[in-house]
């Protein structure tokens, strides 16, 4: 290759416009947030980004009910599919784009662990030691854990989600991982939302405790990812403090989401990879 090839290839690569898409169900927003806040840069990067997140009206119809999610893990008839809308939107998507990205589920631990259990529970990771543990609180076995996890709180959608993307898209998926825990009582508290009988009656659950669940879902969806073909990106470095919870200016404001902050952070995960 001449050097005039190379240097009108380059410039070429220079002007290409990289496309990305994005589909996902509530984590998928601080990411929205991000493009929206941060439009200059990605037109001077060439950088186009579009998503769509699943709950939201135009597609919240889009997936089974969770009785027809069981059944495609446990029923031998049942077969999960997209809606016709979400097939047409993802074959239009998808036709030149440089990757895929997904944000899909990513709360089953909150769902197990961000209240206080009535009968308050603990279980040790590996090379954890057991003065750790919550006092007074019932030892579960870890793979207890991880098969409760599976069955229940979003994660069997979250699987067939991305099974079936995968199935639409033979090119390369990146699922983000969930964002951290946020460790504040007083924010969890303050921003309660549907959760406020709850932390009443119980309070919010221990930070260390919900930042292992969490874990432990990341652990289990970055199987699932590696079965499939698909590539998990852990969280950013630059957005966990010193104990490993996500900063205090990433914090959205409720319990268990993170703001446009760490979407950026994500944006710059996806287009330096």
């Amino acid at each position: 290759m001449s050097f005039l090839d190379i240097f009108t290839d380059c410039k070429n690569k220079k002007n290409h416009n990289d496309e990305y898409f994005g589909i996902g169900h509530s984590h998928i927003k601080s990411i929205e947030y991000a493009i929206s806040e941060n439009k200059d840069f990605l037109n001077a990067k060439n950088i186009s980004i579009k998503t769509i997140c699943l709950l939201d009206d135009n597609f919240k119809d889009s997936l089974p009910f969770e009785s027809q999610i069981r059944h495609f893990f446990y029923g031998k008839n049942k077969v999960f599919a997209w809606s016709f809308k979400v097939q047409n939107e993802l074959k239009a998507s998808l036709r030149n784009v440089k990757c895929c990205f997904s944000l899909f589920g990513g709360n089953a631990h909150n769902i197990m662990g961000l209240v206080n259990h009535p009968e308050p529970f603990d279980f040790l990771m590996s090379h954890e030691s057991e003065n750790k543990l919550i006092k007074g609180a019932k030892l579960i076995p870890l793979n207890v854990i991880k098969k409760a996890m599976m069955r229940q709180g979003g994660y069997p959608e979250t699987i067939s989600c991305l099974r079936a993307l995968r199935e639409s898209y033979s090119g390369e998926i990146i699922q983000f991982e969930s964002p951290p825990p946020i460790p504040s009582k007083a924010h969890l508290l303050k921003y309660a939302g549907p959760f406020k009988d709850s932390f009443r009656k119980y309070g919010p659950s221990p930070a260390y405790l919900r930042k292992k669940l969490w874990k432990v879902h990341s652990e289990l969806v970055k199987n699932e990812c590696k079965n499939l073909g698909i590539n998990f990106i852990s969280h950013p470095s630059s957005m966990i403090d010193s104990n490993g919870f996500l900063i205090e200016k990433a914090w959205d404001l409720d319990t268990n989401h993170a703001n446009s902050i760490y979407g950026r952070a994500l944006i710059d995960q996806l287009i330096v990879k």
